[in-house]
C-alpha cells in the first residue's frame, strides 16, 4: 500500500469519520481511489471508524501503518563515472561536453537526458 505523508492518514480517516465518499476525498487530496478505499478498510478494521470512538493519535496511526517502504532505486548508468562527472563540473564543462568525454575517452554508452542540472555550479567569482 503506498504510504501518505502522517498529515494525509489523519485528514483522511477524520474525512471518512465525517461520511465523505472515497471518490470526494480522492479528489480533494489528489490520490487514487484505490489508495484511499486501502486506508478506509485499514481503518475499519482497526476500529477507527466506529461512532464514539476517538480519534486515533500520530503514534497510532504511524504504528498501525508501519514503516515506509522506500521504492527500489535504479543506479545511474553515470554512477561509475561519479568522480570524472564531479571533477568535469567543478571546472564548469557544459553537460554535452561531459556527455561526449564520457563517451569518447570512458567508454560510456548511456544515453544523454538533459533535466533539471545534477547539482547548482558554483557562482562564479
Amino acid at each position: 500500500m503506498e504510504h501518505l505523508h502522517m498529515n494525509y492518514p489523519r485528514d483522511l480517516i477524520h474525512r471518512l469519520r465525517a461520511g465523505e465518499s472515497e471518490r470526494r476525498i480522492s479528489g480533494d487530496l489528489r490520490i487514487s481511489r484505490i489508495t484511499v478505499h486501502r486506508y478506509h478498510d485499514l481503518a475499519e478494521a482497526q476500529g477507527y471508524l466506529q461512532p464514539g470512538s476517538p480519534m486515533p493519535d500520530d503514534e497510532a496511526i504511524r504504528a498501525c501503518l508501519g514503516e515506509p517502504s522506500h521504492p527500489p532505486r535504479r543506479a545511474s548508468s553515470v554512477e561509475p563515472y561519479a568522480d570524472v562527472v564531479e571533477r568535469l563540473l567543478e571546472q564548469r564543462v557544459e553537460m554535452m561536453a561531459i556527455y561526449q568525454r564520457l563517451r569518447d575517452d570512458h567508454g560510456f554508452h548511456g544515453k544523454l537526458l538533459l533535466r533539471a542540472p545534477l547539482r547548482t555550479p558554483p557562482a562564479a567569482a
